[in-house]
Parts: C-alpha cells; sequence; structure tokens
C-alpha cells in the first residue's frame, strides 16, 4: 500500500468531514470530472438532479477569516462565475479540531418570484454543521423550484 502525503491524508480527513454532514437519503454527492472545476457535486433532491457545487479548501488549522475571505476571492476569480450554472459554496476545513466553515461563492436568491445566482458583496462564514446544511439544501432547492416556474412562464 503506498504512503499518502501529509496533504493527502487532510484532504481526505476533510472530505469525509463534509460528507457526514452533507449525506442525506434525498440527496447524490459526486466527484465531477476536472471540467467543471469543483469538488463535489450534490443533486438536490437526487431525482431532480438540481446541482449544488462544493468547493472544498482543507487546513490541519483553521486560517483565519482574513485569510478566508483571500481564500474565497480567489475561488471567485479562478471560476468564470457567469458561466457556473448552479448555486456554488465554498467549504473550509480544519482537520485538526475537524470543523468547518462554508461561505457562498454564487448564492441562490429568489427576488420577487425571480431566480438569480449572486455573487456576495463580502463573505459571510458560517459553520458547519447539520442546520446549516439543511440551510443551504432549502436555499438551493427554492431556487431551482423557482427557476423551473420561471421557465415554464
Amino acid at each position: 500500500m503506498p504512503v499518502q502525503s501529509r496533504e493527502e491524508l487532510i484532504a481526505k480527513k476533510a472530505f469525509f468531514f463534509l460528507k457526514s454532514f452533507f449525506y442525506s437519503e434525498e440527496v447524490r454527492i459526486s466527484h465531477p470530472s476536472g471540467d467543471l472545476g469543483i469538488d463535489l457535486l450534490i443533486e438536490i433532491p437526487k431525482d431532480r438532479h438540481w446541482p449544488l457545487g462544493v468547493q472544498v479548501k482543507e487546513y490541519l488549522d483553521m486560517p483565519s477569516p482574513l485569510e478566508r475571505n483571500r481564500v474565497a476571492s480567489a475561488e471567485s476569480r479562478r471560476h468564470n462565475l457567469d458561466k457556473v450554472p448552479f448555486p456554488l459554496v465554498l467549504c473550509v476545513v480544519e482537520v485538526r479540531a475537524t470543523r468547518g466553515f462554508y461561505t457562498w461563492i454564487l448564492e441562490p436568491v429568489v427576488e420577487q418570484k425571480h431566480p438569480r445566482l449572486k455573487q456576495p458583496d463580502e463573505y459571510e462564514w458560517d459553520l458547519i454543521n447539520v442546520k446549516t446544511v439543511h440551510e443551504m439544501y432549502v436555499k438551493a432547492s427554492r431556487y431551482w423550484e423557482a427557476l423551473v416556474h420561471h421557465v415554464r412562464e
């Protein structure tokens, strides 16, 4: 068995941590091909295939809020956000204390029945837990419901 590098072990632990929160019988989690440029694709609910993209940055120790904002800005620049067709969230995971924070890179919003993907002016970081992951799912589902309804009109 090949020896894994420290970075590989940190990444593996971060993904296990996230999957423990993102897993649900109503969703499907996959590792998309490299051409999407994201780490996880979550289909909400799995029978409708409504995507939520997840970018993951893993660390041994949690970076400062300022550093997390720099990472979020870099991820926003790395993606051609005008071409990303689904909500996108960035998760930053610390494996030493096994905790994570997330922020929206493309936030799904519905204003006056009109869905859109909004790039935030400022990054707001929330702790990843069962409640906040559920809120992500609800927000993404509302966006997709509104989009489907808007297209039908």
